[in-house]
């Protein structure tokens, strides 16, 4: 598959693999320059109002492998909040909590923060993550590290996906654009 800018990314990663250990990931430029995003204000006091605070503060808290930490709310990464606004506004635009989701396809699946989210709120369906093999080796170990193991599937080929049926959610955070088109077609008819 032709994964664009992706291909040289890609190297760099497998070059990180081969020789460091797997626990450093968040400090490879390559995950710092494609993973790591900064939360912006209005996102964090979005998120912190009345209502939507008692909905997230008990969901995260950050004690394995947390990538930066935010000045204001320090047992959460910049990551992880910006993460948890995106989540919140889909909930909101969708009508849904997360757990009340039938499966999950997420396409880029990073190095694994928002299958844990989702995970936390207490999604129980199947979750697929289709990556690159590299990106998969990495979110099965940040998973595994933060406890998180059941019903998650891995997949790094485009091939459709059966059971995937009812309330179910195609969630790409990036990664849809970042994908050449002939691909990025072919992935969607895949889930058809």
């Amino acid at each position: 598959m032709n994964l664009g800018f992706w291909n040289t990314l890609r190297d760099g990663i497998k070059n990180h693999l081969a020789n460091e250990n797997i626990s450093t990931f968040q400090s490879w430029s390559e995950i710092q320059s494609t993973m790591i995003a900064g939360v912006q204000n209005v996102e964090y006091e979005y998120l912190i109002s009345e209502e939507r605070w008692l909905q997230w503060k008990d969901k995260l808290k950050e004690t394995v492998l947390k990538p930066n930490f935010h000045s204001i709310c320090s047992e959460s990464s910049t990551n992880n909040l910006h993460h948890a606004y995106s989540l919140q506004i889909l909930m909101e635009n969708t009508g849904y909590k997360l757990f009340e989701f039938d499966d999950i396809v997420e396409f880029g699946g990073g190095y694994g923060n928002v299958c844990r989210l989702f995970k936390i709120w207490g999604h129980n369906s199947l979750y697929y993550s289709y990556d690159i093999p590299e990106l998969i080796k990495i979110q099965k170990y940040y998973l595994s590290e933060n406890g998180i193991i059941n019903n998650i599937q891995f997949k790094s080929e485009l091939d459709v996906i059966e059971s995937v049926e009812g309330n179910s959610l195609f969630l790409g955070m990036w990664s849809i654009s970042e994908v050449p088109m002939a691909e990025r077609a072919q992935l969607l008819e895949n889930l058809q």
